[in-house]
């Protein structure tokens, strides 16, 4: 599968002409001694090993916070009873620690360490509630985050449902819907749309709309900062999606506004004509 997560999927072969045949579990995958036994095979010291599908499991739960409490612990109550956290200094298994009810978190916290984990797995995501998600960044979270240095344990994020995916398709469902993106410079455009690239290259199927960066470069619209250029942004989006903006009187801004015409004598006449007024006519005039 190398050279399908390099090059992605350009024949349009099928998943079992991708993954291959499947293969039955061998005993490393299922216990700590024959886990280190490969290791020792493969020239691997030590390893942190993460349970992969359990940042998977919140969010399906996420209207009952305290079944999550109970899901994740008998969780890690196999881990425990299993892999261990710690085996013989060598195989790191990270527990799984949920946020919902803070008490709990430092509870389960407590429970694994005391076991021996060394690193605990948070999810990348906001918080799931009894009145809606929240940030893991709020000061209800500091007595948590805490304990983690009181502890001096690790704390991992590994890729998971963050929940946002139920939100995507806005552009896709609104195919006249017009969008422009202000005081935020360019920059950030490019590895986004460089990573939504390599994951439509590699799971299309993700997308049921079409392709992610045809359709923000079709609709999206960006006002770049001064200091950003357009010259790349124009590669990249095309000169009918790009914004002229000084933000006057911001300090960030220009002086004199129309000094940002200064920088684009390399373009022909009608493009600057575009970016310095065109575009936004045409988004805004009836």
């Amino acid at each position: 599968m190398e050279d399908y997560f390099k090059n992605g999927n350009p024949d349009g072969k099928s998943r079992r002409e991708i993954f291959g045949e499947p293969m039955r579990a061998i005993p490393a995958f299922r216990g700590p001694g024959p886990r280190l036994e490969l290791m020792n095979e493969l020239g691997v010291d030590r390893s942190l090993m993460f349970p992969t599908l359990a940042s998977l499991v919140e969010e399906p739960m996420r209207d009952d916070p305290a079944l999550i409490h109970i899901v994740v612990h008998a969780l890690n109550q196999w881990l425990d009873e299993v892999w261990g956290f710690n085996y013989l200094n060598r195989i790191y298994t990270v527990a799984v620690v949920s946020l919902p009810i803070v008490e709990k978190a430092i509870e389960e916290l407590d429970w694994v360490v005391a076991r021996g984990a060394r690193a605990v797995l948070i999810r990348p995501a906001p918080v799931p509630g009894y009145r809606g998600p929240r940030s893991f960044a709020l000061p209800e979270f500091d007595p948590f985050w805490q304990r983690c240095v009181e502890h001096d344990v690790l704390v991992a994020m590994h890729t998971s449902d963050s929940g946002y995916a139920r939100y995507d398709g806005a552009l896709y469902r609104f195919p006249r819907l017009k969008v422009a993106v202000i005081e935020s410079g360019s920059r950030w455009l490019f590895p986004l749309l460089d990573q939504l690239a390599d994951v439509y290259k590699k799971t299309p199927e993700s997308f049921p709309g079409g392709d992610p960066v045809e359709e923000i470069k079709n609709r999206i619209h960006v006002s770049p900062f001064y200091e950003d250029g357009v010259s790349d942004l124009i590669d990249l989006v095309g000169v009918d999606r790009v914004l002229f903006g000084s933000d006057f009187p911001h300090p960030e801004g220009l002086a004199q506004p129309t000094h940002f015409a200064d920088a684009l004598g390399h373009l022909p006449l009608e493009d600057q004509a575009k970016i310095m007024g065109g575009n936004l006519s045409r988004l805004v005039t009836v």
